[in-house]
């Protein structure tokens, strides 16, 4: 007679199948919160702290996560850049994050139907021009971090989220571009989108001498130059030559 651990039909294959099935469908019930980057997904699992000071007045919520942004500087200061970056997206969620409203969810799995994207600028148009470029800068920060970790896709997004926000943002649009270009993998569609990139950050506020260039038809290396950088596809230089690296 066969044993349960023999053959094919073995308990172990059964529970091997069973824990395989299970495995797809808590995926499927999460492909949005897959989805986004790493320093959103993170904003779900915030502390007591950052909680208390998401039900503070404007004014507090925003000096509180002003502090914490500049606790992210420090440890970029002293190049811990995986302390810095986690340091801004604490500063981020105060404003920006994911609430899981099942208080039971990390006993039930995350489930995309039970997370709400809060997305806080404010009460009015002041408030929301402060917490907007608050916000923009922790994620231009984020990207910075991510570009010295070499990180360069969650670097790329960062300057997305910073762009969805701020569509003209030089520093946004410049480090975009260094994302896109850096990576050994980077193609033609990639120094495209550079170009691109580069192409809208020199549009927005141009020196005669830009505008002249920018008649012209210009190269990925043109367009860096343009910002005081030279690249060529093999060997450039420092990304951060323009744009200071720093938060």
């Amino acid at each position: 007679m066969m044993g349960m651990g023999e053959g094919g039909g073995g308990f172990n294959d059964i529970m091997q199948q069973a824990v395989k099935i299970k495995g797809a469908m808590s995926a499927s019930a999460r492909t949005d919160f897959d989805a986004r980057p790493t320093f959103i997904q993170n904003t779900m699992f915030s502390t007591t702290e950052i909680k208390e000071m998401r039900e503070q007045d404007f004014d507090m919520r925003l000096e509180s996560a002003k502090e914490l942004k500049a606790q992210g500087t420090n440890f970029y200061k002293e190049q811990n850049y995986q302390e810095a970056e986690h340091t801004y997206e604490k500063a981020l969620s105060v404003f920006r994050y994911l609430h899981n409203t099942d208080e039971n969810w990390k006993n039930k799995g995350v489930k995309d139907e039970t997370i709400k994207y809060i997305d806080f600028r404010g009460d009015n148009p002041d408030q929301k021009k402060e917490a907007e470029e608050f916000q923009t800068s922790c994620f231009l920060n984020i990207a910075q971090c991510q570009l010295k970790m070499k990180d360069y896709v969650l670097a790329g997004k960062a300057c997305e989220e910073a762009i969805a926000i701020d569509p003209n943002n030089v520093k946004a649009h410049y480090r975009k571009a260094i994302a896109l270009i850096t990576p050994p993998s980077s193609g033609a569609l990639e120094h495209d989108m550079a170009i691109k990139a580069l192409t809208t950050a020199v549009a927005v506020n141009p020196t005669p001498a830009q505008r002249q260039n920018l008649s012209l038809s210009p190269s990925l290396s043109h367009l860096l130059t343009i910002f005081g950088g030279i690249c060529s596809r093999v060997l450039f230089c420092s990304p951060f030559s323009v744009l200071p690296g720093r938060p």
